[in-house]
Parts: structure tokens; C-alpha cells; sequence
């Protein structure tokens, strides 16, 4: 896989994963009553696994790849967009950026 086409399927594949968050942002949330803060940390670190991820060196960026780490990648592409709108849509209305409650916060059981 040549290294254009792997970087157009990283965000292809990126822009796919993150449209329920997108989504149900645009629809709004609803205000919460408690707001954990701390949790921020979290969202925190994991911008900067995606930074490492993205900053890796000239040298892999520009290495093809062999056909099954493609294959892999899309194996893991695919699951994790699939896991991402299920939760997303089992949450429903207790989905949210921030940790936090709301005023008619209830337990979600179902889903991923």
C-alpha cells in the first residue's frame, strides 16, 4: 500500500469513526448537574496518543506497507466504527463530552 493511500484511509477512516460524535453534539446536550472536571485528563491523554501516532518519523510515513497490515488495519478500522455508533446510539440522550449527570440521568445497560 502505497503511503498517499494510507494516509487518505487514516482519515477517511477518522472522519467515519467520529461522525456520531459529531452528530449528537450538533443536537445538543443537556445541561448537566454534576460535571466531573477531572475527567478532561483522559480526553488529554488521548490527544496525545494521536499526536505520537501522527508525529511518527519521515521514514514510516514514507515506507509502504505490505498488503496485510493493510488488512489488519481495516479489520480494526471497521470495529472500531462500529463501536463507536453503537455506543453512541445506545447512550442516546446520556451521551456527553464531559463526565457528568443530568437531571434525568439514568443508567445505560445496553450496548458495547
Amino acid at each position: 500500500m502505497s503511503p498517499v493511500f494510507r494516509q487518505v484511509f487514516l482519515i477517511v477512516t477518522l472522519i467515519v469513526w467520529g461522525l456520531p460524535f459529531v452528530r449528537r453534539s450538533v443536537r445538543g446536550e443537556q445541561q448537566a448537574v454534576t460535571v466531573v472536571r477531572a475527567a478532561r485528563w483522559g480526553m488529554l491523554i488521548e490527544a496525545a496518543g494521536f499526536l505520537v501516532v501522527f508525529t511518527h518519523g519521515p521514514k514510516a510515513l514514507s515506507s509502504p506497507w505490505p498488503v496485510w497490515r493493510f488488512a489488519l488495519a481495516l479489520l480494526l478500522a471497521l470495529a472500531g466504527i462500529l463501536l463507536s455508533h453503537a455506543a453512541v446510539r445506545n447512550l442516546g440522550r446520556q451521551w456527553r463530552l464531559d463526565s457528568g449527570l443530568n437531571a434525568d440521568h439514568e443508567l445505560v445497560r445496553t450496548g458495547p
